[in-house]
């Protein structure tokens, strides 16, 4: 099989041994595939999830294809227009080793194509609140950013990229914020701080692509899933967008093949279907990639403990330690040293503080008693100058007090006093 450049297809031609369009068409016909499944039978599906401070990443694999999905997130300025709304982008690349027909540099028209099918299928959809994005109304709010990678083309890479772009979204917790009420200055909390919380979403759209291929009777069929070699010999295909409530969010039908309202009926029944099975078997994969994150991020808030945690006895050794944190869960844990209580002092740094304060009690009354002492004789004088006997320094505790210089009495009682003797000499008289 050639596979040629046209609309959602490789941009070089590609070669893939061991088949050809006849054989193809041959088994679609007789209701069966080149790899053994159903019309309506989907390849193996699993996804790897990873998650950092301040992103999380999807990795899915559906069949021979591979795709990448990462969102980030950071505080930037709102339009004027729109002050409550934060942003949502999403950027699709094709890795020049996913294929032989793909090149570095600038993206090829498919790659723009599957991007602004995505951004219709989630953001025009609401299935993100924008308005939750807002941290302070006209200075700052969140921007999101979702970049999705082909690592391996095996077909239907629009249904791979969506759905890998949509786990990542869901995988993604928005960091905590503080907002300073005198300086609108906003602070990013770590998520060993505060616990991140999930993005707000509506609902949950996944992907179910078909390719439509006509029968040599004239019927149009539609195959679910379709590889690469399948992708080559339809003439067109038709992607439903959907949530588990089975609500349509998106119908991309590029052309290339007319379809009657029945079978578009029968292919949207059959898409609701798929788009519940998609949506069950991501989420059993993100409850176990959140509850491996939580042992994980447990496991290294244990190890990094220190040796009091809040009102928690001290840990002795690492199998005391382990010992004692058994029976606390992740809220116990989930505090940081600036919140921790500070440890009580013990008697022994208490005596230490004592005596260092006595002993510079000393030095001060040393200090102080020499600058007081009378001055050393003349050096004609013929006596010999006594040595000076050193002053015991009493404790501080039992340091008498300095007794008070008498003061001069005052004129009014000088004067009263000779009132009274004027008085003892008139009566003599």
């Amino acid at each position: 099989v050639r596979v040629r450049v046209g609309k959602m297809s490789l941009r070089e031609t590609l070669d893939i041994p061991g088949v050809n369009d006849a054989f193809v068409l041959s088994c679609l016909s007789e209701g069966l595939r080149v790899d053994g499944r159903g019309l309506l039978a989907r390849r193996s599906l699993s996804v790897k999830f990873r998650r950092g401070a301040d992103a999380a990443g999807a990795e899915l694999h559906l069949g021979d294809t591979r795709v990448s999905a990462v969102v980030a997130g950071e505080l930037t300025q709102p339009f004027p227009d729109r002050p409550n709304e934060g942003f949502l982008t999403f950027a699709v690349e094709f890795s020049a080793l996913g294929a032989p027909g793909f090149e570095a540099g600038r993206p090829p028209p498919e790659a723009l194509e599957i991007c602004r099918y995505i951004e219709r299928s989630i953001r025009e959809s609401n299935a993100i609140d924008l308005e939750a994005l807002a941290v302070v109304q006209g200075e700052r709010v969140w921007s999101l950013r979702c970049d999705v990678v082909v690592l391996d083309h095996g077909g239907n890479l629009r249904d791979a990229c969506s759905v890998a772009a949509m786990a990542a979204l869901q995988h993604y917790r928005q960091p905590a914020v503080d907002v300073d009420d005198a300086s609108r200055r906003v602070t990013v909390k770590h998520p060993d701080q505060e616990e991140p919380s999930p993005l707000p979403l509506h609902h949950i759209p996944y992907s179910v692509t078909f390719a439509l291929i006509r029968a040599e009777d004239g019927e149009v069929a539609y195959v679910y899933d379709p590889e690469l070699a399948e992708e080559h010999v339809a003439q067109g295909t038709l992607t439903f967008s959907l949530n588990k409530h089975r609500e349509v969010c998106t119908l991309h039908f590029p052309g290339g093949l007319a379809v009657t309202k029945e079978t578009l009926l029968e292919a949207a029944d059959v898409a609701a279907t798929k788009a519940t099975e998609l949506h069950d078997a991501v989420q059993r994969g993100l409850e176990l990639a959140d509850e491996d994150f939580k042992a994980r991020q447990l496991e290294r808030l244990r190890k990094s403990a220190p040796d009091q945690i809040g009102a928690e006895a001290p840990l002795e050794g690492l199998a005391q330690g382990a010992e004692a944190l058994s029976h606390l869960g992740y809220d116990d844990l989930h505090v940081t040293g600036t919140l921790r209580k500070e440890a009580e002092k013990t008697p022994e740094e208490d005596a230490g503080m004592a005596a260092l304060l006595q002993s510079l009690e000393r030095a001060a009354d040393l200090t102080e008693a020499r600058a007081n002492a009378p001055p050393a004789p003349a050096n004609g004088s013929s006596k010999p100058k006594p040595k000076p006997k050193p002053k015991s320094i009493p404790e501080p505790k039992s340091k008498p007090k300095p007794k008070p210089k008498p003061k001069p009495k005052a004129r009014i009682e000088d004067d009263s006093e000779d009132e009274e003797e004027t008085m003892q000499l008139d009566s003599t008289l």
